[in-house]
């Protein structure tokens, strides 16, 4: 359980959830229609400021204390066979936060606020994501909705991966990335909604 909680820990640093509160805060002051006229594409504005801020968390919150649980728990490193999918599970871990963040904020467009929207995810991400409690810990019939569920990905894959507790890695990471394409496209067809509602409000 010591392994499983740093990891899940170090996992969830770095998730990008929070690009809808950047969004929430420029819809009420009016900013995003500065950032919609910059010869940037906004979407690819908000993954790379999302993807700065978790780098700088990488280097300055999870190395150092990742570090310190090598030295004080005994924390190992992944066997090698384990190293691969499980970097990949990083990879996907911080695509599909990403995209749910940016799910909420396009949400935002109609309703002009996140706060609901940020609490039911936090609670839904806390309880199925596994970083709570681990999903094997779950009864039976919560443990299919938890795996029906992409919030494992954000935490209890990476950590199951890590631990060698996943029989077939990969067929969990290609479950996953369909999730992240599903996502993908939501985002794609509420974006396309989210401008012209913009464009109609704003004239």
């Amino acid at each position: 359980m010591i392994a499983y909680s740093i990891v899940t820990t170090a996992v969830s640093n770095l998730l990008m959830t929070n690009v809808f509160r950047s969004v929430d805060s420029k819809l009420k002051s009016g900013d995003i229609c500065m950032d919609l006229q910059k010869p940037v594409v906004f979407p690819f504005y908000l993954f790379f400021y999302q993807l700065g801020v978790t780098l700088f968390q990488t280097l300055f919150t999870t190395i150092p204390s990742v570090a310190l649980a090598f030295l004080v728990f005994g924390f190992q490193p992944p066997e090698l066979d384990k190293l691969v999918p499980f970097l990949f599970s990083v990879l996907l871990a911080l695509l599909i936060s990403f995209l749910f963040g940016y799910l909420i904020a396009l949400i935002s467009f109609w309703f002009l606020t996140t706060f609901a929207l940020e609490w039911t995810f936090g609670a839904l991400m806390l309880i199925f994501s596994g970083s709570f409690l681990p999903i094997w810990f779950f009864t039976p019939a919560w443990s299919k909705i938890a795996e029906a569920l992409p919030f494992q990905y954000l935490g209890f894959i990476p950590s199951a991966i890590y631990m060698g507790k996943v029989a077939e890695p990969y067929l969990a990471l290609g479950k996953g990335a369909l999730w992240a394409l599903l996502l993908l496209l939501a985002v794609s067809f509420l974006w396309k909604k989210a401008i012209n509602r913009l464009e109609v409000q704003g004239g």
